[in-house]
């Protein structure tokens, strides 16, 4: 029976060496029954079973290994595995358990089991044990994978970037690790960096769905967008992907103007999937709602008013809905619409909203006359920048859309460089100094490590634009630092009124950041803190900020175009006054207005509200 049982084996054991899985299964199990106890073979079968996709089977032959070798930890770890691809998620952390209690410093355990907990809704116990992983073996290049996906789920993205980073260290081939990296740079707002890691991921599978839609929305979200449609054209065909692919080209459509294409793909999503709020969203942004269009809103009313929807999607669609009854002048319905939409989105938020009050103190405190006394010729000699900046809402699309005109000036949009380079600066001087006060470490030695990387993003942009515009309104906050990196780019400061322009915020649905935006009061207290930042730099920058009045340049385009231009150091040109003829994409709310020529209806908008503005009218002491 003995020598019948050890001839069974030699025949598994070749004929799985050789491929041959029926054969081997079938001599395997010939021995098994002959010599029960056997663990090593019974686990041997239960991999054969794995191999032939058999999890049923394979799942009990891993458990009778587990049984007669119970002191064999990869045996219980194979048994947790089985029971994680199987969904018995409670099964494997036992497993996972067993297994580390008798081997601790098993990492491929401690990884199984923080992807067990993460299934399990358990992400910091999952986040301690994916650690734990990568602590005992660095190059384990899933576990560092499987941590970037729990750091991603739970928000913390910067540390899920370097996750992603140190996997693809390991296993640069993982194109999968590319595309996560991708996702997790565009949250960060590194675009630029985003289309690499979705490029490189296409380079390693040129046919793999998530990376060409990855790197479609990329390419709009850093302007390409004659790079971007055909992707998308191309994803629209695949079935899994084509609703999101025709929601981004929507979007793509409307960044390059071509309103009318954009409102054909949003509704192309909303023939298969008439409950998609993006779409509706999207849709409300791309046309000019008339008081014929009852089917839209009716669909939209009845939609925001269903259940099920979760708080994101009834949030957009409110937004939609405000935008629609503002077109049709029905302005009570309009507010109404836009109050829910923005209640709900505060009611949203998560951790604690920046001190912006704390910091505007700090700003205006540290950089005094006697700073710049001190910080006197440091930066670069460079003008190809003009920087933008003012409240969001208060014009400086349109004033981009004008200067970005001339030939000589590129408009590179909305960069988010110095919001970044603030945040991280104490770093990069190496002083324990937050911003603004790392700022006194600023020299003529570190100068360059802080103007380089910016003037290469410009160039990004365009390589051979004399001048290029960064309009980031919220650059305001930062101008100290700029005004000391680049003492020879123009600022252009855009001003609105103060109504006007809180009132359009409210309106807005912003993907990120502005947490302010979403009560009455807190954009008045943001407006004032603004306000009380710019007369500051007024004062202590004499001679260097060329204000622009949003109602000044509708009422009388040609001559405040021609101090815009003259501001930046430019001779005239008078194709400035035809931007809404330029083919150049914009990527901002006001997309609709800077393809019309400028016109005055947005001026005194807020009067058709002004029964709604209370708490507004008192936080700008205006009441």
């Amino acid at each position: 029976m003995a020598a019948a049982g050890a001839s069974a084996l030699g025949r598994a054991l070749r004929a799985h060496q050789q491929g041959a899985l029926q054969p081997a299964l079938k001599a395997y199990l010939e021995h098994l029954k002959a010599h029960p106890a056997d663990a090593q073979t019974s686990h041997t079968v239960a991999g054969v079973h794995l191999q032939l996709d058999d999890l049923v089977s394979a799942q009990r032959y891993f458990a009778m290994a587990a049984d007669l070798a119970p002191a064999n930890a990869d045996y219980q770890n194979d048994l947790g595995s089985i029971h994680l691809a199987t969904g018995n998620l409670a099964a494997a952390e036992h497993c996972f358990r067993k297994a580390l209690a008798l081997a601790p410093a098993y990492a491929q355990a401690w990884a199984n089991l923080g992807q067990t907990l993460f299934r399990m809704g358990k992400s910091e116990e999952a986040l301690n044990a994916l650690r734990e992983a990568v602590r005992l073996e660095p190059d384990f290049a899933d576990a560092h994978y499987n941590l970037g996906i729990v750091l991603r789920a739970v928000g913390v993205q910067e540390q899920a970037s370097i996750a992603f980073e140190n996997a693809l260290r390991i296993r640069p081939d993982l194109a999968i690790g590319h595309v996560m990296l991708g996702q997790v740079q565009m949250a960060l707002e590194r675009n630029e960096a985003a289309v690499a890691s979705f490029r490189r991921a296409l380079e390693l599978a040129p046919e793999y769905p998530d990376a060409k839609l990855g790197l479609a929305t990329a390419l709009v979200d850093t302007w390409q967008i004659e790079k971007a449609i055909p992707l998308l054209r191309q994803l629209t065909t695949n079935p899994a992907h084509r609703r999101t692919a025709h929601l981004v080209l929507g979007r793509a459509l409307e960044v390059a103007g071509r309103l009318q294409d954009a409102e054909a793909a949003y509704r192309t999503v909303l023939k298969c999937d008439p409950d998609s709020a993006g779409a509706w969203y999207g849709l409300s942004s791309a046309k000019k709602f008339r008081e014929d269009d009852t089917g839209d809103i009716a669909a939209m009313e009845r939609l925001v008013a269903s259940e099920g929807l979760d708080d994101a999607a009834r949030s957009a669609l409110h937004f939609a809905l405000g935008k629609a009854h503002d077109d049709c002048r029905r302005y009570d319905e309009a507010f109404r619409h836009y109050h829910l939409g923005n209640t709900i989105r505060r009611r949203a938020l998560t951790g604690s909203v920046p001190d912006l009050a704390a910091l505007t103190e700090e700003i205006i405190g540290f950089f005094d006359e006697r700073y710049f006394a001190g910080h006197r010729g440091i930066g670069s000699d460079s003008d190809v920048p003009i920087f933008i900046v003012g409240m969001p809402r208060s014009g400086t699309t349109l004033t981009e859309q004008i200067i970005s005109s001339h030939p000589s000036v590129h408009g590179a949009g909305e960069l988010a460089y110095f919001a970044r380079l603030a945040h991280g600066l104490h770093a990069l001087l190496r002083t324990p100094e937050r911003f603004p006060f790392c700022c006194a470490a600023i020299d003529n030695a570190n100068a360059a490590t802080l103007v380089d990387p910016y003037l290469k993003l410009l160039r990004w942009h365009s390589a051979t634009a004399p001048r290029i515009t960064d309009k980031m309104p919220t650059n305001y906050r930062y101008l100290g630092l700029i005004a000391t990196l680049f003492p020879k780019a123009a600022i252009i400061h855009c001003t609105r009124d103060a109504m006007d322009t809180c009132l359009s915020i409210y309106f807005q649905s912003f993907q990120k950041g502005h947490e302010y935006s979403y009560e009455l009061r807190e954009i008045g207290e943001t407006y004032n803190r603004y306000a009380r930042m710019m007369r500051h730099w007024e004062l202590v920058l004499p001679g260097r900020i060329h204000t622009s009045s949003y109602e000044e340049l509708v009422a009388n385009p040609e001559a405040r175009a021609r101090a815009l231009v003259a501001a930046c150091g430019l001779p005239w040109e008078e194709r400035c006054l035809a931007f809404h003829e330029q083919k150049r994409d914009v990527r901002t709310a006001s997309i609709a207005q800077v393809r019309q020529p400028i016109y005055t209806r947005s001026a005194q908008r807020w009067r058709n509200y002004e029964q709604h503005l209370g708490p507004l009218k008192e936080a700008l002491g205006l009441e």
